[in-house]
């Protein structure tokens, strides 16, 4: 009788439909999905001031049309906010041969299709506004290079091992077995390595030669 007599559902074939919880379910979902909208309008906004800020100094002045504006390119463009920084960094260096007056400013971006101009290429390929976990992971990357670059050669490690003159001049001398020690107008043209400790133990250009005639004979 319930179901039947008072009204409170319409039959359609074997379901009974009830138009003012339907009603409400709507109600409900517009409510949610308004909020939903205000939750990632305000994210937006924030990246927004965020980013901005962080590559320009300061924080943008934006109209309720400008607002709105930046809220239909989040619809147009699925990863907008991933892009702002990339968006604001490549604004920045924006300039204009046949406008040399040009300011780059969020007002500009945010008037008429500038955004979607400047996301699509228009006016040239997007510069990569790196992260602190990019620019961390340049420096450390720098960081190795550097070191392995500042590593000391086997060369190195050899002679940092050597003890005595006698060592030393066999080890200076040994480099150049079978080969001629580089000289010009008497004067021997050692390596670095080499000439450092020649110098450690007074070895003098003499006894190089001297020893090499040795070691060759």
């Amino acid at each position: 009788m319930i179901l039947n007599n008072y009204e409170l559902f319409r039959i359609e074939g074997d379901c009974y439909i009830s138009d003012r919880i339907l009603k409400n379910l709507n109600k409900q979902q517009s409510k949610s999905e308004k909020s939903k909208t205000a939750v990632e309008t305000r994210w937006l906004l924030s990246d927004f001031d965020k980013n901005f800020e962080d590559i320009f100094g300061k924080k943008p002045v934006l109209s309720s049309d400008e607002i709105e504006a930046l809220k239909k390119y989040s619809q147009q463009i699925s990863d907008l906010r991933e892009k702002l920084p990339d968006l604001l960094y490549t604004l920045k260096g924006l300039k204009f041969e046949t406008d040399t007056k040009f300011v780059p400013s969020a007002n500009w971006l945010l008037k008429g299709n500038n955004l979607l101009r400047l996301y699509n290429g228009e006016f040239g390929k997007l510069k990569h506004k790196l992260t602190e976990k990019e620019i961390a992971e340049q420096k450390k990357l720098q960081e190795e290079k550097e070191a392995e670059l500042n590593k000391p050669s086997e060369l190195e490690m050899q002679a940092e091992r050597i003890s005595s003159k006698a060592d030393a001049l066999d080890f200076i001398v040994g480099q150049y077995r079978g080969k001629s020690i580089p000289m010009n107008s008497g004067k021997i043209f050692l390596i670095p390595t080499l000439k450092d400790l020649a110098k450690k133990f007074d070895i003098t250009n003499a006894e190089i030669i001297e020893r090499h005639k040795e070691i060759e004979e």
